[in-house]
């Protein structure tokens, strides 16, 4: 979010690191811009994707509304789903 007091607000939840991200352009999918500031974080967490959600407001009563899982790629140090679970 590019909203301090949005983020002051995230940091009570569990499990949630808030982290300032200003669009490098507004009206153009986030997707790529998001994935790439959170590259380097998400390979040091081993994390292989993250659950982006996008709404005009925190109530949701915007335009926009919209949840989407959005794979970062990361490196071949991540075990496939099928060695984790067997």
């Amino acid at each position: 979010s590019d909203n301090p007091a949005l983020l002051a607000q995230m940091t009570i939840l569990r499990g949630v690191e808030p982290l300032y991200f200003k669009a490098a352009e507004s009206h153009v999918d986030l997707a790529p811009q998001l994935v790439e500031c959170l590259r380097q974080k998400a390979n040091e967490a081993h994390i292989s994707s993250i659950l982006m959600t996008q709404l005009d407001s925190i109530e949701g009563m915007g335009e926009v509304n919209a949840c989407r899982l959005l794979s970062l790629n990361v490196s071949s140090h991540m075990k496939p789903a099928e060695e984790i679970a067997a």
